[in-house]
């Protein structure tokens, strides 16, 4: 009888034991020690896609980004994060055949700062639905090669607008503006890092009309 009470309070004991580690596991954030970190750095890419006027003279083409995210408090669903990404398309065939050239690209550097904002403050939630915006600096720049053809280039959505009496190999023009971006994405949340799925909308404000694409990108945050 004895042995019997003393296994009883044993498994008393440890199941009593079990249930208070795991309140504690759960209350600070030992399942998740990433939310103990206050500053994370996050690195993605993925796809860029051109809309509006941009998508009349590119393609879409790829990007990556590096991100620091500081969480305004433990826990708290609001980030404040700084992004400095890069995206590169190439020029569609039209593009090519009405400037008469080979090939060429256009890239945009952007750095900007954002505010990310969780739609559940669940700590106990793997994924965690966000929404992101803020604006900062966008610098575009578009390059033209083996342009064969003396004469007249002129395009004001690329800066394009001047005679040359003899052929001119490269026809580049960059320009430094600011901008805005908003989108949407997904945290999932793991022990010690998060992966991001997400998509945001980034106009730029270039001369004639806004520069505008979307990129799509999955990454990392530590």
């Amino acid at each position: 009888m004895h042995h019997k009470m003393w296994i009883a309070a044993f498994g008393a004991f440890a199941l009593s034991a079990s249930v208070a580690s795991a309140q504690y596991r759960v209350r600070y954030g030992y399942y998740n020690s990433f939310d103990n970190e206050q500053v994370h750095v996050g690195i993605s890419g993925g796809a860029a896609v051109p809309t509006g006027p941009y998508a009349a003279r590119f393609d879409p083409g790829w990007t990556v980004d590096g991100n620091l995210a500081v969480p305004l408090g433990y826990r708290s669903p609001i980030w404040l994060q700084f992004d400095v990404a890069y995206a590169r398309f190439g020029v569609n065939q039209n593009t090519l055949q009405d400037f008469n050239v080979n090939t060429g690209f256009g890239s945009m550097l952007s750095g900007t700062a954002n505010l990310m904002i969780g739609l559940t403050d669940d700590p106990r939630a793997r994924v965690v639905p966000f929404l992101i915006g803020g604006g900062g600096v966008y610098s575009r720049h578009v390059e033209l090669d083996n342009y064969s053809n003396s004469g007249v280039a002129c395009d004001p959505f690329f800066g394009f607008c001047q005679s040359y009496s003899t052929a001119v190999p490269v026809l580049t023009r960059t320009e430094t503006v600011g901008g805005v971006d908003g989108g949407a994405g997904l945290r999932i949340r793991m022990r010690r890092v998060n992966f991001i799925l997400e998509a945001r909308y980034e106009t730029a404000f270039t001369n004639s009309t806004n520069t505008a694409y979307v990129p799509i990108t999955f990454g990392i945050e530590f």
